[in-house]
């Protein structure tokens, strides 16, 4: 091992982010720091799929000991750290993701919700249901318009007519 290596300095860590050196680590590092990679991948595309996404996203930027450079975000790392940095790492620099709008910009394919008794009021037509009859149902392709339904019922709660509606992204 190299005295002048800064993971096995006696030193308090510098300023920004340590980058593990390729003459003290050993070889499975770089094959840890991948695996690592994978699972925040399958991590975050779990995320997406089921739309647990906590907004406001703080990511992290931290150069790997292969010299890759990555923005993780900061609710990972909390809960997994990289192997070969300190715990929590130091971010060599961070960047804020704010919450989407409504409509899908997500890597999500689809995505539809039905409502009962709050129907998105964007739509004056909407009329809440509290016996259990769906009041609108809205759907949305990626990338494309919001597309919905607003139902209404007679007084023995038989469909009587929809109205459609779309909102532009």
């Amino acid at each position: 091992m190299s005295p002048n290596c800064p993971c096995t300095s006696e030193d308090p860590p510098p300023p920004v982010a340590p980058t593990p050196c390729a003459e003290c680590d050993p070889p499975s590092l770089e094959q840890e720091q991948q695996d690592y990679l994978d699972d925040l991948v399958d991590w975050v595309e779990s995320i997406a799929y089921t739309g647990d996404i906590e907004f406001p996203i703080v990511m992290c930027r931290i150069t790997l000991c292969n010299g890759t450079q990555v923005s993780i975000p900061q609710q990972y790392l909390d809960e997994n750290p990289i192997p070969g940095f300190p715990d929590p790492p130091m971010c060599e620099s961070t960047e804020t993701i704010p919450e989407p709008p409504p409509c899908i910009k997500l890597n999500l394919p689809f995505r539809m919700k039905i409502s009962y008794d709050s129907p998105n009021d964007s739509y004056s037509g909407a009329i809440p249901q509290y016996n259990g009859n769906i009041s609108q149902i809205e759907s949305q392709i990626m990338y494309k318009d919001i597309e919905a339904n607003n139902y209404k019922y007679d007084k023995l709660d038989r469909l009587k007519s929809t109205d459609y509606w779309w909102k532009s992204c």
